[in-house]
């Protein structure tokens, strides 16, 4: 799979692939697997990949996996706006958005995108260090 010139195409992964996996010529992955925060991202970064004429990849979610992956940012956004002094409104403004808008972001409302929860936590100043931290905070399990 490394050498995009071998016949074969198709792979499939149970778990220990995705850790230490890079063939940036993958294009599609379809997850039929429960998995979260670091590791979901870890899965979608091997697909995501820019390689010659391929400008990213797609990902199939058969599982509804992006929402966990939603939820882990969607937290971030908020805990980062309110550490930086901002309001709803100064973030909507910064967006080019509805302070509406940011609302349901910081909800993990479902029709909020990954893009615009990304979008917002470089807006805001986050890193990719900051980004990591709350995906692997969101691996811990939650207080009931």
């Amino acid at each position: 799979f490394k050498n995009p010139k071998d016949p074969f195409k198709i792979v499939i992964v149970r778990d220990m692939w995705l850790t230490g996996f890079d063939a940036p010529c993958l294009h599609t992955m379809y997850l039929d697997k429960p998995m979260k925060s670091h590791g979901l991202m870890q899965a979608i970064a091997r697909v995501n990949r820019v390689f010659k004429d391929k400008p990213g990849g797609l990902v199939v979610d058969y599982l509804g996996l992006a929402h966990e992956l939603k939820l882990a940012l969607a937290a971030a956004v908020k805990e980062l706006r309110e550490k930086r002094g901002l309001t709803q409104t100064e973030l909507a403004t910064r967006l080019g958005s509805s302070q509406s808008r940011v609302a349901k972001m910081e909800a993990g409302d479902h029709s909020v995108s990954l893009d615009l929860l990304i979008k917002s936590l470089l807006t805001i100043g986050a890193d990719s260090a900051d980004i990591a931290k709350w995906i692997r905070r969101a691996e811990r399990p939650r207080a009931a």
